[in-house]
């Protein structure tokens, strides 16, 4: 029992001196051994079939070192070895942390990640090209080389590697040949006993679809784009109050309540003052929805029209602007124009049979200073944008429209593009 603890601690202890981890190739190979020198060009490893030096470009990522314990009852746990004394080994785990009793512990191997075969085939190879390479140099009895220089030429190092006989008998390395497991390997991503093929370059990634080829184009002309143009469509909704509808002293009422939910409709244009700002210009205008007002029951009606135009100067700012959904505020100011058109029509009797007759046309317009504020969201699709936005228009009305609520709301789809 104390031999056994004695070559466990021996073990670990000889892989923690010697950086026992697995480098993964970018071609796929990955290499278990103990990393014995590095430098900016090469990195250098042990393995079980001789030292090898690999050149940096062709390294993908260095993997940590993991032990694979097998126990007496047929189980087995593969993680690092965190602690360890005369009875308790501590192993952390892709699934936590694990404590074994030593003295149920069958053997104990550095985990291969299931590649022993490719990765001996890779160093016999490896080997064998840097020795035809050596060989074909016609100074190189004169001239020796370091299996540095060689590596980071290309090729690698041919200087082989004897193990201690004694720790081969307590931690047998795994067999050659490994029977393929299609259990998910986090350490790679992938699945044990997932094909690779020894010495392929890495595989390209397969060109875009056409969609997100157009996507892409789209993203580009976005974010190098300096200006911005969009119409939109939608709806307004005011509360005009309109006074002083008669001088008739027989009038029921003097003031009528306009307004609604009507159609309303837009264009603006922007230019970029940042990767967030953008400033530009807004043209809108609203209907106003026909209204009637009873002056004098069965004698007096007026017929109300109108429309609402706003030109405000507007500043844009964009939350992420890089993304293909985008979230912005918008704030700015300028001029309203409102105009109304009364139409009185009253009841007369001709020929014994009565009729509507409009009496009087005029109109009420009103010309303030406003500000806007609102919200937005838009995406794009292919090469347009398509988004929604809603505005608050706030009017400080007066005169015979004093009486009316200020803030007129827009609620608009838009169609924009990027130039």
């Amino acid at each position: 029992m104390k031999k056994f603890i004695l070559s466990i601690s021996i073990f670990i202890f000889l892989c923690a001196a010697a950086r026992a981890e697995a480098v993964k190739l970018k071609n796929g190979v990955i290499i278990n051994g103990s990393i014995v020198g590095q430098t900016e060009y090469v990195i250098s490893v042990q393995t079980d079939y001789g030292t090898i030096a690999i050149n940096q470009r062709e390294v993908d990522s260095i993997m940590p070192d993991l032990h694979r314990v097998l126990m007496k009852g047929g189980g087995e746990f593969v993680g690092t070895v965190m602690d360890m004394d005369e009875f308790n080994l501590t192993l952390k785990t892709d699934n936590g942390i694990v404590n074994l009793d030593v003295a149920q512990i069958a053997s104990m191997e550095i985990y291969d990640y299931g590649e022993a075969e490719k990765q001996k085939k890779y160093v016999e190879k490896k080997i064998e090209l840097e020795q035809e390479a050596m060989k074909a140099m016609p100074d190189a009895a004169a001239s020796p080389i370091t299996a540095a220089e060689v590596a980071a030429g290309g090729t690698l190092s041919t200087s082989g590697l004897s193990f201690d006989p004694d720790l081969e008998k307590a931690f047998p390395s795994k067999p050659a040949v490994v029977e393929a497991q299609q259990a998910y390997n986090y350490h790679l991503n992938t699945f044990q006993g997932q094909e690779i093929k020894e010495n392929a370059a890495p595989a390209e990634p397969a060109p875009p679809a056409p969609e997100e080829e157009e996507t892409v184009e789209q993203d580009k002309v976005k974010d190098k784009a300096d200006n911005y143009v969009a119409v939109s469509a939608g709806a307004v909704n005011t509360k005009l109050k309109l006074g002083n509808l008669s001088d008739d002293p027989s009038a029921q009422i003097q003031e009528a309540d306009l307004g609604g939910n009507a159609m309303a409709f837009g264009v603006e244009y922007r230019h970029r003052l940042g990767t967030h700002l953008w400033a530009g210009a807004n043209l809108s205008f609203g209907l106003i929805p026909k209204k009637y007002a009873i002056i004098v029951p069965d004698k007096h009606e007026m017929k109300v029209t109108g429309q609402i135009i706003n030109l405000d100067l507007l500043l844009n700012y964009y939350f992420n602007p890089k993304s293909k959904t985008r979230f912005y505020m918008l704030a700015g100011g300028g001029g309203s124009f409102l105009s109304l058109d009364k139409n009185n029509a009253v009841k007369v009797i001709v020929n014994n049979i009565e009729e509507w007759v409009t009496a009087q046309t005029d109109s009420v317009s009103s010309t303030s200073v406003a500000a806007m504020g609102g919200i937005g969201v838009e995406r794009s699709v292919q090469d347009i944008n398509i988004g929604f936005e809603l505005r608050a228009h706030y009017v400080p009305y007066g005169g015979d429209l004093e009486g009316s609520r200020k803030t007129n709301i827009f609620a608009l789809l838009k169609a924009s593009w990027f130039f």
